[in-house]
C-alpha cells in the first residue's frame, strides 16, 4: 500500500503531536512552534512493496543484505566499492570503507554494523524526489517521514530499527537521528549515516 508522506523535516507540530510520548513533555499547548518551511518540501512516498523498487535498486539492496548476512564484513567490500563515488558511511570520512564500518561497530568485527543494515533494509522504505535527478530509495521510511501520522503499527516496525533512546532524541531535537540508508535510482548506494 502506497502513502504520502509529508518529511519531518515539515513538521510545525510534530513535539505537540507526539507529546505523549516525549520525555519531560509537560504540555502541548506549552511546546513552542518551529517555523513554517520557506519553501515546499519534496514529496515523499512511503512503500513495503518491494517489487516497485527499480531492478538496479534491488540487485544493490540483494548485494548488500547478502554480505551483511554473512557476518564477514570484508564481504560488504564489493558493494562499497561498486560505485564510482563511494558511499558517505561517516560524513567527511575518508580512507577505507570497511574500516569506516568497523568504526561505527562496538565489536570491532562489525556485526552489530551487519545487524543493523539487515534491519533497516528489511523495514518500509521511503521513494524520495520520483522522477528527478535528486530521486533516492531510503530506508526506514520513517527517516524521511512525520512521525505524528505513524500508527500503532508503524510504531512497532520504528522500534524495531531504532533504538528507544534514539527515538527519544529524535522526538526532543525534531528530526531523525537513527540510521539511514540512501540508494539512487540506478542502484548507486549513496550513503549508509547516523544521525543526520
Amino acid at each position: 500500500m502506497e502513502r504520502t508522506i509529508i518529511p519531518l523535516c515539515a513538521v510545525s507540530a510534530v513535539v505537540a503531536a507526539m507529546a505523549p510520548h516525549a520525555v519531560n513533555a509537560q504540555s502541548s499547548r506549552a511546546t513552542p512552534q518551529p517555523p513554517a518551511p520557506s519553501r515546499p518540501q519534496p514529496q515523499v512516498v512511503a512503500e513495503s512493496d518491494l517489487a516497485k523498487l527499480p531492478s538496479r535498486v534491488a540487485e544493490m539492496r540483494g548485494r548488500i543484505l547478502d554480505a551483511a548476512k554473512s557476518g564477514d564484513i570484508e564481504k560488504l567490500r564489493i558493494a562499497l566499492e561498486r560505485n564510482e563515488t563511494p558511499p558517505a558511511i561517516v560524513r567527511g570520512g575518508k580512507g577505507d570503507l570497511v574500516e569506516q564500518l568497523r568504526g561505527k561497530s562496538f565489536d570491532r568485527d562489525g556485526r552489530d554494523v551487519m545487524a543493523r543494515l539487515v534491519n533497516l533494509l528489511d523495514a518500509p522504505y521511503a521513494h524520495i524526489n520520483p522522477g528527478k535527478p535528486q530521486e533516492m530509495y531510503v530506508w526506514p521510511a520513517f527517516a524521511e517521514m512525520m512521525w505524528e501520522q505513524l500508527g500503532p503499527s508503524d510504531w512497532v516496525s520504528l522500534y524495531r530499527v531504532v533504538p528507544a533512546n534514539v527515538i527519544k532524541e529524535s522526538l526532543e531535537r525534531r528530526r531523525y537521528l537513527g540510521d539511514r540508508i540512501g540508494l539512487g535510482a540506478d542502484g548507486t548506494w549513496h550513503y549508509f549515516l547516523t544521525g543526520e
